[in-house]
């Protein structure tokens, strides 16, 4: 397929760059557009593949990448080695949008930035603040009026934060997602995330944003429980589990299959009897 061929030849040509050089090059190689946009007080990167702002776009929301380099040591550059969103974007032929969050992607030394951001506080108001104006920005600067927020991972954490400051959310689509980073850092005896917002304790969302959480069966780091448990109390919700999936596999092969239906279904709900959709080797199907 055309993005595979397109990263496995944009990690070849990166070489030891750093990672947020290896993602520009991955980006530049798929033929995205690469902008900076100002959120509060953050520079956040971002790629763009545009189109026609009147249907929606899936703007993409990266994990915590690298946030600690031991047990206890912070990384000075939490971008992520492996961009697991950027290549689900590659594997989505639609307009979108890859979100940086403040810091990363180059920017881990800007004058604003500390460590906190990328560990305890990952998930905080100063970094969903800065993330929803930067991304408020740009939906009006093209006059984008729906979008679908697809979080992989701790991306998936903030797409579920971020949808009811971002008023054209029609839905959420999140992989492996910790939504409920309490019960995740108890599991694994991890120290808290004390200065971030857990979706778990959050109301619910307006039952007009449709929630898909696909989990994987094999995921370790993030259980398929804990998107579970994170997301009970929200409407419009379904926990749609992979037998084969772990925390970055198979997501991309599964990708375009899950978002062609999840897709259909939110262009034409008629067609089914009922909300909820089964799944057969990674596929969905209508009731």
């Amino acid at each position: 397929m055309k993005y595979v061929v397109i990263l496995a030849a944009a990690f070849a040509l990166a070489g030891c760059a750093t990672p947020a050089a290896r993602i520009d090059h991955i980006a530049a190689t798929a033929g995205l557009q690469r902008i900076e946009l100002q959120g509060t007080q953050f520079q956040h990167v971002a790629y763009l593949r545009n189109g026609n702002p009147d249907q929606p776009w899936h703007i993409y929301l990266e994990g915590d990448g690298t946030p600690f380099t031991s047990s206890t040591e912070p990384a000075l550059d939490p971008t992520p080695r492996r961009p697991l969103a950027l290549e689900l974007m590659l594997a989505d032929s639609r307009p979108a949008v890859y979100l940086g969050r403040p810091c990363y992607n180059g920017h881990a030394h800007d004058p604003p930035c500390q460590t906190a951001l990328w560990t305890s506080d990952r998930y905080s108001e100063r970094v969903l603040a800065s993330m929803a104006a930067a991304l408020t920005n740009l939906l009006e600067s093209k006059h984008i009026t729906q979008v679908y927020l697809v979080g992989h991972s701790g991306g998936g954490t903030l797409a579920v934060l971020l949808a009811d400051r971002i008023p054209q959310t029609i839905a959420i689509i999140t992989l492996s997602a910790n939504l409920d980073t309490d019960a995740w850092t108890a599991l694994h005896d991890y120290t808290p995330l004390t200065g971030s917002i857990n979706p778990a304790r959050q109301i619910a969302l307006p039952d007009d944003i449709w929630q898909w959480h696909l989990v994987g069966s094999k995921d370790s780091l993030v259980p398929p429980w804990i998107t579970r448990r994170g997301s009970a109390q929200q409407a419009s919700s379904q926990v749609v589990e992979f037998a084969d999936a772990d925390h970055a596999c198979c997501w991309v092969r599964y990708w375009p299959a899950a978002l062609e239906q999840i897709s259909d279904y939110l262009v034409r709900p008629a067609v089914f009897s009922n909300p909820d959709m089964s799944l057969n080797e990674g596929i969905f199907v209508r009731p």
